[in-house]
């Protein structure tokens, strides 16, 4: 059981293991059977209420199940905030790589020129210890030497 409390208003609980189970009323316990009609994606408004109705002889009203609607949506939406901050830190990290990338390009360019680790830090605006380690790097690489292959040292 997972419980998750949610800006201090709702306690949301998750139970069972498998939400995408097909055979939803078939076996198992009646809570939890009855909890995932009322939260299933997949059955429709008018099905839930046949089957708390016929299956589980409770008297639902339409008011009722827009409420769980809303519970259902409200559980969409913190799912798309959760991707829309996955997507805003992938982002983030592709354009540090990006950055880290073009600096490595350019330590390489500037070190194959026989510039001093000095120079080049003073050039690329680094500090020496950061040069040193991308210049470690460039002269531990097997076979041709690239900058994905500098940064793949770099970061394990």
């Amino acid at each position: 059981m997972v419980i998750v409390k949610l800006l201090d208003i709702m306690v949301l609980i998750r139970l069972g293991q498998d939400s995408d189970t097909p055979n939803i009323i078939s076996g198992g316990h009646k809570l939890i059977n009855l909890l995932k009609v009322l939260f299933s994606h997949t059955i429709s408004t008018f099905e839930k209420k046949n089957i708390l109705t016929n299956t589980y002889n409770i008297n639902v009203k339409n008011d009722f199940l827009e409420e769980v609607d809303n519970m259902c949506n409200l559980s969409e939406g913190l799912i798309e905030q959760g991707i829309e901050k996955g997507i805003e830190k992938g982002i983030e990290k592709g354009i540090e790589k990006g950055t880290e990338l073009k600096t490595i390009n350019l330590v390489m360019k500037k070190y194959s020129k026989g510039i001093a680790p000095e120079d080049i830090a003073d050039d690329v605006d680094e500090s020496i210890s950061n040069i040193n380690i991308i210049i470690n790097a460039i002269n531990s690489v097997e076979g041709e030497v690239t900058k994905e292959k500098v940064y793949a040292l770099i970061h394990g």
